[in-house]
């Protein structure tokens, strides 16, 4: 696994990749993405330790990616949008957020990711 830095590309078994930025304080988890710009194409936010989300305060729409300790993808949901709330999902250690339409096909439910850093 890699050194979880500032920087991660997780990257699924067929080279598809994103980019994220590591959410790892309670304040960087708290505030995601809230009141700001929707991310640049395959760019994301990885917060952890996460295992539930909520929209409020969101100007746009997302894909969300629920992962446990090891990067195995336990729940995806495609499209969330603002105001709405996604309970705890067992499991869960992780959760990657993109803007929606921009997560790669590959990363479906049950796929593994790697993580390496930038």
């Amino acid at each position: 696994m890699a050194d979880l830095q500032n920087d991660l590309i997780l990257t699924s078994e067929n080279g598809e990749s994103v980019k994220c930025r590591l959410a790892g304080t309670f304040l960087t988890r708290f505030i995601g993405f809230m009141g700001q710009k929707p991310p640049q194409n395959r760019n994301g936010l990885l917060i952890r330790p996460c295992n539930s989300i909520h929209m409020f305060f969101m100007r746009f729409a997302i894909d969300v990616v629920f992962l446990d300790k090891e990067f195995n993808i336990v729940k995806l949901v495609r499209n969330l949008m603002p105001g709405k709330i996604v309970g705890a999902v067992s499991d869960a250690h992780q959760v990657l957020e993109v803007r929606a339409g921009d997560l790669p096909d590959s990363f479906s439910e049950g796929a593994r990711l790697t993580a390496s850093s930038t």
